[in-house]
């Protein structure tokens, strides 16, 4: 009985219910409470519930039940992450090693440590999402100032973007030839091995830069509002992520915006779905990559996006960013409030509960509401000046 309910449990929690998830295994460690696998799933069930002190206690109880078993030690990692204890959690946030396979596999060269020596070529590699790269590239100017000269090698998407990256001597994409380095490191390594706390964020804002891209007439002062509905469908995570566009509809249907999608992949069709095509214009077909985008992004006046990767672009670029988050947010957005530590551009907007994207529209709408209600009345206090 201890197993099935210890299958229930790990079955919920993979569905998203994380509630549901901690009650079940609390039925089977009530009947067999030396059940190490059951007391993990516990503790990483109360992470994803947002119940930080009680997750961190069952989780270190699941460790020294069995220390080396890696759920109960990546589940702690996140829940210091999320509670804002950066510095201990990017430390435990080590034992990732142990799953996760680096994007550039078998590199020879010694794991940098941090210590300085000026005399080193540090390379730097990304390990997952586009937004760990993204998020970490603000790192790379202050690890420059411990070693010698840095290349930076980065999925093919940001190369265009990163180049002439603060700090960066060489930023080239995955699958060109490995530069010549004499110390190697992951860039998201990067806040560990710098000791990157609290109070050492956001740091300098922007870090990454575009050109405009102006493409609007003079006489519409419309608020332009990008959109991205959707995040990769190759995410674990996605259909809790992901609101789609009809979520979106009591946005779309206000006058006042003029609507742009950013949206890429398989979710883009729907606007074509939804027969919304007179309603949101469509640039995306011209994006070949991040740098791309970034430059559509200096032609918007907010982003309102799902998909991490692109919020993560717009807070280095220090561009307003609206970013709907699932009720079991990522460990980089933490719990509980409504701006980001990491980004000071961007507004977020939480799940009440999960699946609730309704709540998490309606707020948005009323706070675009009174958007729009003050960029009307400066425009008009400015044309009563001029006249």
């Amino acid at each position: 009985a201890p197993r099935a309910w210890h299958a229930l449990a790990n079955t919920l929690f993979a569905a998203g219910d994380a509630e549901a998830a901690v009650a079940a295994a609390g039925r089977a460690l009530a009947l067999d409470p030396g059940f190490a696998s059951a007391r993990s799933i516990l503790g990483q069930a109360l992470v994803a519930a947002g119940r930080l002190t009680a997750a961190l206690s069952e989780l270190e109880r699941a460790r020294a039940c069995d220390p080396d078993r890696l759920g109960p030690r990546l589940g702690r990692a996140r829940a210091l992450l999320l509670a804002g204890r950066l510095e201990d959690g990017f430390a435990a946030f080590g034992d990732r090693w142990r799953r996760v396979r680096p994007l550039l596999p078998d590199l020879d060269r010694p794991r940098w440590d941090g210590t300085p020596d000026l005399s080193a070529t540090l390379l730097l590699h990304p390990e997952q999402g586009l937004g760990d790269s993204l998020m970490a590239a603000r790192f790379v100017a202050v690890a420059r100032q411990r070693v010698g000269r840095v290349a930076v090698m980065v999925q093919p998407s940001l190369d265009r973007l990163l180049r002439g990256l603060a700090g960066a001597d060489l930023v080239l994409p995955l699958g060109a030839p490995v530069p010549p380095h004499d110390l190697q490191a992951s860039l998201l390594d990067l806040p560990h091995l710098l000791d990157i706390g609290p109070f050492d964020l956001p740091g300098p804002i922007p870090y990454l830069r575009a050109e405009a891209r102006p493409s609007r007439r003079l006489d519409d002062r419309r608020l332009r509002v990008g959109l991205v509905w959707a995040g990769s469908p190759t995410h674990g995570n996605d259909a809790q992520r992901s609101c789609g566009l009809r979520a979106l509809m009591p946005l779309i249907e206000r006058d006042g915006t003029r609507l742009v999608s950013f949206q890429i992949g398989p979710a883009r069709a729907d606007i074509r779905r939804l027969g919304l095509g007179g309603l949101i214009e469509d640039p995306t077909p011209h994006i070949a990559d991040f740098a791309d985008t970034a430059r559509l992004l200096m032609d918007i006046d907010l982003l309102i996006t799902v998909d991490t990767a692109i919020a993560h672009l717009a807070g280095a670029m220090g561009r307003p960013a609206w970013v709907l988050l699932a009720h079991a947010p990522d460990w980089r957005w933490q719990l509980r409030r409504s701006d980001s530590p990491w980004y000071p551009s961007l507004r977020l907007y939480r799940q009440p509960a999960p699946g609730d994207w309704a709540s998490v529209v309606a707020d948005l709408v009323a706070d675009l509401d009174q958007e729009m209600s003050s960029a009307a009345e400066t425009r008009a206090i400015q044309a009563a000046t001029a006249g």
